[in-house]
């Protein structure tokens, strides 16, 4: 579905590579590489100013998780 997309954008639609200008291949590449490329770059950046998993963090995951597994296992019983 991406790839068809990308290529119906860069008038890749029923042509020959021969057919391809210059332009059609630069917007080929912008949408399939550059695009996700910087759609990771970004999610990276939000990830690491917004998880801060420090010792207190670390320690409430635990027992949340600890809860959780307690809970169902007296479920299961």
């Amino acid at each position: 579905m991406v790839f068809a997309t990308n290529a119906l954008f860069a008038g890749v639609n029923k042509t020959t590579a021969a057919d391809m200008t210059a332009a059609n291949i630069r917007t080929f590449k912008t949408c399939a590489y550059y695009l996700p490329l910087a759609g990771i770059v970004a999610s990276l950046v939000v990830f690491l100013l917004a998880v801060k998993i420090d010792e207190n963090m670390h320690d409430h995951i635990v027992e949340q998780l600890e809860e959780r597994f307690a809970s169902e296992e007296t479920d299961k019983q």
